[in-house]
């Protein structure tokens, strides 16, 4: 961010002053300015924009000080919308959500297995729907959770469950056809900032949510409350990491990685109950050294884990497991995940979260 650019400082500010009414109205200028230790004309200026914009709206007048009577301030919740989808388990789980993350109305797609066209085509007549039954006009933003690499223009790779949107500009052909902000992101990213929005924040800044299905394996890290994605968005991509000597070395990356290529037969095994005792402790050692290399590098509080082998108790022996690694000074919170609810919360946290500015300032929710 350029410091002291005074378009990046107003964008900044009337964040700050939009997100303290969404989390503490009704209030009013006098306590933004206090909270804020922003001016009280800087407060009343932005106040008077977001009204006019119709993004905030005036409440009960209360007392102020000296029997003056002071105006307070809310959020108007319905004055955007955004349609939130989020592929799972060969579905489009999708929504509409107002601008404090409120589900209008929710549903569940089947991805059809055809050409870009095809699957293209499923999304856009769920969005289609949407925005005749919304308005197109109430709609500001599509926000989109897909289980591939994303980069930062939205485009799409190593993603095959749905293999004809390989090297897709998922985001490009939103905006193209719609003409609204369309912000795409990885599946197990949003899982991390869903957990972490719902149930993590604030008492905790850090965390690693583990994704380890029949379809693949990945990660979504949060560092000091904010999602970690690397240089090129890679970051998290467990398929790729190497825990045997016996990786093969003289071939290149494919569209799977050592890591899951191994992983994958034992986590389908133990999705249908066909693993024996040797499986499964294959299987539970593998991901204590996964949370292990995690530990040793990040040092995350939480460690949750959305597997079908791993419940609670089956939790409970990975981490005893882990002090054959790790110090037990240095042990997270190891959590099992059994519900798939947190992926669609974290699609419309982080779709708010971009509405809300392209500067994404907004820690609170994660992104």
């Amino acid at each position: 961010m350029q410091v002291g650019n005074p378009h990046l400082i107003r964008q900044f500010n009337q964040d700050i002053i939009k997100n303290l009414i969404i989390s503490h109205g009704p209030i009013t200028k006098p306590e933004i300015a206090r909270l804020t230790r922003l001016s009280i004309p800087t407060v009343n200026k932005i106040v008077d924009r977001l009204e006019e914009d119709g993004l905030v709206c005036r409440d009960v007048i209360s007392e102020g000080g000296l029997g003056r009577k002071a105006q307070s301030y809310s959020i108007n919740k319905d004055a955007a919308r955004a349609v939130v989808v989020f592929c799972l388990n060969e579905q489009f789980q999708s929504c509409v959500t107002n601008v404090i993350g409120e589900k209008i109305e929710a549903k569940f797609t089947p991805i059809p297995h055809g050409s870009t066209i095809d699957t293209f085509r499923s999304l856009t007549d769920l969005i289609d729907d949407y925005l005749a039954r919304f308005g197109k006009n109430a709609i500001k933003a599509i926000g989109v959770g897909v289980p591939g690499v994303v980069s930062e223009d939205g485009g799409i790779s190593s993603i095959p469950m749905i293999p004809s949107w390989e090297n897709f500009s998922l985001k490009e052909a939103l905006e193209k056809r719609y003409h609204i902000p369309a912000f795409i992101e990885n599946d197990v990213k949003l899982m991390a900032v869903g957990y972490f929005y719902s149930e993590l924040i604030p008492a905790h800044d850090s965390m690693v949510f583990i994704y380890a299905g029949e379809d693949g394996i990945g990660a979504g890290t949060i560092l000091n409350q904010k999602l970690l994605r690397g240089f090129s968005s890679f970051a998290g991509e467990l398929g790729y990491m190497s825990l045997s000597e016996s990786d093969r070395d003289d071939e290149p990356a494919g569209s799977a990685g050592s890591l899951e290529i191994q992983f994958l037969p034992l986590s389908r095994k133990m999705a249908d109950d066909s693993a024996d005792e040797n499986t499964s402790r294959i299987y539970y050692k593998m991901l204590t050294r996964i949370i292990a290399n995690f530990v040793s590098m990040i040092n995350p509080e939480v460690i949750a884990i959305r597997s079908p082998g791993i419940t609670v108790a089956e939790a409970s022996i990975i981490g005893k497991m882990l002090h054959n690694y790790i110090p037990g000074n240095n042990l997270p919170k190891l959590i099992a995940i059994e519900t798939d609810q947190y992926g669609l919360i974290g699609a419309i946290h982080f779709c708010l979260a971009n509405m809300s500015s392209n500067l994404t300032l907004v820690n609170q929710v994660g992104v």
